[in-house]
């Protein structure tokens, strides 16, 4: 296979492409040939030779069609064809032949031309082949010298000349093919060398990422590289066009001047050839660089140059960027206000900014002087230790913090100076000092000064205004614990006649109401001060509502008002909510729609959705003027502020309210008409949720059960105020009027329960919980519950802090005071051992 390969060469697809390509000019020779050849011989045999020669070409089509596109042939059909042209060329002898034997010199004549066409036509149409030639032009020659040796002679000529002749111009034929032979293999040679080169280089040009180019002497571009697509273009479109119409206005006179230089032989410095700015097909510059080589012909004389161009643009603009930042922090040391200095390690000073100047001292006066030299002997020490920490905080990376020290001015007086360090490097890598910019801030100290002063007088004033409130709560609540309490005493005694319960009822009532402006008072005061803290807990909506109403009832019946509520939507069995606020924030809106309300009613409506509860109170009052809605929610504010307003108040109540119903997640809001009324809503955040288990009834709190009381307090009105309270509950009670005395009496005898006052002279109360709680006597265990007029959280928790179970405010309210000594009397008091340690 190898062999046959071998003998039917390329060369061979090369003879089939040429003969297509001369396929016309050969069927008209070939016709020509049939037609001249019959003046001489007989024509049939003409016509005959024809028909064969058509049938030939013919046939050879097919066969030779791939190779004139290009395609290489396989070695079946390079014999095909091989046949057909041997066929072709004996044929074309066989018509000399019969020209011959017609004895004519016209034949004679005929035949020998056609016997060397045929030879020419092997010379130059078959030397790309070996075999094609041997077929084409070998095999003829033998035939005829063998019909001119053995074929028939009918002119008599003598033939061994002839012959001869014939055989020395094949020799020539010969000769010729195998010189073209020669001289074609070397050209192929040369040629595939030519190409493999060209393709090593179309390929080192196609993978680079530099962009190769080549120019002419007149700098227009000959070739470019695909790479050139990174610049947006193609390299149809840059090649037959000049370098300068790719070149910055302003580099066009520098490159076109070193281009000049190139194709002269000058050789181009580094300086030159740092780049020039190349337009992309979107418009932009981009800066190119090339180390451009000058290319010769054969006489050595220059006709353009090759380089490879690369994009130094990031590069550049990197060296531009720490140009114009040495620029600017050149511009920043020379003008800047703060004082630029760098050190070395010993804290040497290399350099002074004009700044320096702050320190009342001329930059070159500072050079060479050591920087503790300067700094205020206490923060010697100070500075020392920043410094190495700056170094160490460098070499692991970190950034350093700012700090502040004292610098001597030239005048002698210090300095404070903020200074932000940061070390430097030399060019090995190793840190060889730090560089500190310092700027005065000896006004912004004494302003900080001046600043921590007011907040501790800030402070001090906070603290005044709460030991303020907590005593003005004190003094206030004490009277109103008699007040109050005496009052409420007195409207149920049965012998009081109608005039005296009036005016015990309005004793009451203005207790009462002194009680709420300071509960006000308070509350708000706790809530600007952020004390509030919610406690939320499961509670039934639609009884607590109805709880909540049922508070106001008295007072919408004494006016003849309808109140009433209805829920809009299905209300959860159970919701988490802090039930005492949420009751004071209905409770006040309540409360203002009956004070404002004279005929019709108050209609409380609820609903809930999406974890939200909302409630609205509305009434059929007075309303509110639009220009005085901005003010409803103002402390201290009121729509009616007039001197002869009907109804009282400290303006309080809706600014406390709203803010309650904002830190419980939701918001407060009014919709009013002037003489129509108003509807007053708010919504809370409070999800579902499960309420506790019902207390069994042997778990109630048994309130007839009779206890031992001590009641611990220095107003004799207060322990009588108690003594009334409880004594009607079959009590035995015992007083004691000071801390000192509660000690004492703790230590004999046991009691079922301590009540206990704070604020008392000598020994208060919080001492003589912990007193009786370290000491080992009978009621070292009994519960002790407050019974005082400080209600603040810090004073509640305070109790508990001694050692106390529980707390009552004052004002006393009788319930609640039931309810807890019935609770703390009754159970099972907690032991010592389980109780949590008390607080010195």
């Amino acid at each position: 296979m190898a062999t046959t390969t071998a003998i039917l060469d390329d060369g061979l697809d090369e003879v089939a492409a040429r003969a297509f390509q001369g396929l016309f000019p050969r069927l008209a020779v070939t016709a020509a040939a049939a037609g001249l050849s019959a003046l001489v011989a007989p024509w049939r045999d003409c016509l005959a030779w024809l028909a064969v020669m058509l049938l030939i070409e013919i046939t050879a089509v097919p066969l030779v069609r791939p190779q004139s596109q290009g395609r290489k042939a396989g070695p079946g059909r390079r014999l095909a064809y091989l046949a057909n042209l041997t066929t072709g060329c004996l044929t074309w002898t066989a018509l000399g032949a019969l020209l011959w034997s017609t004895g004519t010199p016209a034949g004679a004549v005929g035949a020998v031309i056609l016997w060397l066409s045929v030879t020419f036509f092997a010379q130059n149409n078959a030397y790309q082949s070996l075999v094609g030639f041997i077929c084409s032009g070998v095999l003829p020659t033998l035939a005829v010298l063998a019909f001119m040796v053995w074929g028939p002679d009918p002119l008599h000529l003598p033939l061994a000349p002839t012959a001869g002749l014939t055989a020395l111009a094949f020799t020539f034929v010969a000769d010729g093919m195998a010189r073209n032979r020669a001289i074609r293999r070397r050209a192929d040679e040369t040629q595939a060398r030519l190409t493999e080169s060209e393709a090593l280089y179309r390929m080192l040009a196609d993978k680079a990422s530099d962009i190769i180019v080549r120019y002419d002497a007149d700098s227009v571009i000959r070739f470019i590289s695909p790479s050139v697509r990174q610049l947006g273009f193609t390299p149809e479109q840059m090649i037959g066009r000049r370098m300068s119409d790719f070149t910055h206005p302003e580099d066009h006179t520098r490159a076109q001047q070193r281009r000049v230089d190139i194709l002269a032989g000058r050789p181009v410095t580094v300086e030159e050839s740092m780049g020039t700015r190349t337009r992309t097909a979107s418009g932009e510059w981009v800066w190119l660089q090339g180390s451009p080589t000058p290319i010769r012909d054969e006489a050595g004389k220059i006709i353009g140059a090759l380089t490879a161009l690369r994009d130094i643009t990031a590069r550049r603009e990197a060296m531009d960027a720490l140009a114009q930042s040495e620029a600017r922090y050149r511009l920043l040391a020379e003008t800047s206000r703060d004082a630029v200095f760098r050190f070395n390690l010993a804290g040497d000073i290399l350099y002074a900014s004009p700044g320096a100047r702050l320190f009342g001292y001329p930059p070159e006066e500072l050079v060479g002087r050591n920087s503790l030299e300067l700094i205020h002997p206490d923060d010697v020490e100070a500075a020392r230790a920043r410094l190495i920490s700056v170094l160490k905080a460098t070499d692991e990376g970190e950034t350093p913090t700012l700090n502040e020290f004292r610098v001597r001015h030239a005048d002698g007086r210090y300095l404070w100076v903020e200074g932000n360090p940061s070390a430097t490097r030399d060019a090995e890598g190793r840190i060889d000092g730090h560089t500190d910019s310092l700027r005065e801030v000896t006004a912004r100290r004494a302003m900080e000064d001046e600043v921590r002063r007011k907040s501790v007088e800030a402070e001090a004033a906070a603290v005044a205004k709460s030991e303020f409130l907590a005593n003005m709560s004190h003094e206030i609540r004490t009277p109103l614990t008699g007040i109050i309490g005496f009052a409420g005493l007195l409207k149920g005694a049965r012998s009081l006649d109608g005039e005296a319960r009036t005016y015990a009822e309005r004793i009451s009532t203005a207790g009462e109401t002194l009680l709420a402006v300071v509960n006000d008072i308070l509350d708000f005061s706790k809530l600007e001060a952020g004390q509030i803290e919610l406690d939320p807990r499961p509670i039934d909506p639609a009884l607590f509502v109805q709880e909540t109403i049922e508070l106001v009832q008295p007072q919408a019946q004494a006016k003849g008002l309808e109140l009433g509520w209805r829920a809009e939507t299905p209300l959860p069995a159970g919701l988490m909510a802090d039930a005492p606020r949420l009751r004071q924030v209905l409770l006040n809106l309540l409360t203002n729609a009956v004070k404002f309300t004279d005929q019709g009613g108050v209609q409380v409506t609820a609903a809930y959705d999406a974890g939200r509860l909302r409630v609205a109170v509305a009434d059929t009052g007075v309303g509110i003027a639009p220009d005085k809605m901005d003010r409803l929610f103002q402390r201290f504010s009121q729509v009616d502020g007039s001197s002869t307003r009907e109804h009282g108040g400290t303006g309080l109540g809706l600014a406390i309210s709203r803010t309650l119903a904002e830190l419980m997640g939701g918001a407060m809001g009014v919709q009013s008409r002037q003489g129509e009324g108003s509807t007053f809503w708010f919504e809370i955040l409070a999800p579902a949720a499960a309420l506790p288990a019902a207390v069994a009834p042997e778990a109630l709190i048994d309130l007839d059960k009779p206890a031992r009381i001590l009641v611990v307090d220095d107003v004799g009105a207060n322990r009588d105020l108690v003594r009334a309270m409880l004594g009607a509950f079959g009590h035995d009670l015992s007083e004691a009027p000071s801390g000192a005395e509660a000690i004492r009496l703790a230590a004999e005898e046991p009691f079922d329960l301590i009540l206990m006052d704070l604020q008392m002279p000598g020994t208060d109360g919080l001492t003589a919980a912990r007193a009786i709680r370290q000491g080992d006597g009978p009621n070292h265990a009994t519960a002790i519950v407050a019974l005082s007029a400080n209600v603040l959280p810090a004073q509640v928790e305070a109790c508990r802090a001694a050692g106390m179970d529980d707390h009552i405010a004052k004002p006393i309210d009788p319930t609640e005071l039931l309810t807890k000594v019935a609770r703390w009397a009754t159970e099972a008091s907690p032991s010592s051992q389980s109780r949590p340690a008390v607080q010195a």
